[in-house]
């Protein structure tokens, strides 16, 4: 075997332990991208399972979130939904005192609730949701008006303003009984309750 050979048989050798581990190197890097993908999405459905939940107990978004030994960034938004709905004449009469179902405004019961996940600065990412680092995002249509289970309207009645946001979602017919009280029909001006209506007797 001559010294040309040998050169080319260890240039052969090392081209060829050179694209196996250009190979191998780009299968793990591969890997590791798709298990913060897998992360970013599992944390994404766990915040908006929260928020349907109990929104008030949800962590801060300042304080990144620990999956395994990586942390992640998240957002959350919400933005109100506008829509034009069908039109079906009705010819039940209105019951008084109650606001029907269908004249409730889109933009106060539906609204649109977005979670973004995101690799955190910390574990090779960006403190901000760029461009090239892995997310994940979720949105949700939510009707205020359609509780998830008991447990999300419970929680929804014990959180601070929870009623009030109820309320807000229904419309003003049930917000202007609760402020009157439940009131009945008023007694007529200029008559007394409680005295006698007719006349007194003749001479």
């Amino acid at each position: 075997m001559t010294l040309l050979e040998v050169v080319l048989a260890i240039a052969t050798v090392a081209l060829l332990a050179s694209t196996v581990l250009g190979a191998v190197t780009y299968m793990h890097q591969v890997e590791i991208r798709q298990t913060h993908q897998l992360a970013t999405a599992e944390l994404a459905n766990r915040m908006m399972l929260q928020y349907l939940d109990d929104k008030s107990a949800m962590p801060s978004p300042i304080t990144p979130l620990e999956y395994g030994a990586h942390r992640y960034r998240w957002s959350l938004s919400e933005s109100p939904v506008g829509f034009e709905a069908i039109e079906v004449q009705d010819n039940t009469p209105a019951q008084s005192g109650r606001t029907p179902r269908n004249a409730i405004p889109p933009e106060r019961r539906y609204k649109l609730v977005t979670v973004r996940v995101w690799l955190s600065e910390e574990s090779g990412g960006s403190l901000q949701a760029t461009e090239g680092v892995v997310q994940a995002q979720i949105g949700r249509l939510i009707d205020l008006l359609a509780f998830r289970n008991p447990d999300s309207a419970e929680n929804l009645l014990k959180q601070p303003g929870g009623m009030q946001q109820l309320l807000e979602a229904i419309g003003a017919g049930p917000m202007q009984q609760l402020q009157q009280g439940g009131r009945g029909p008023s007694q007529p001006t200029g008559q007394p309750t409680g005295q006698p209506t007719g006349r007194g007797g003749g001479r």
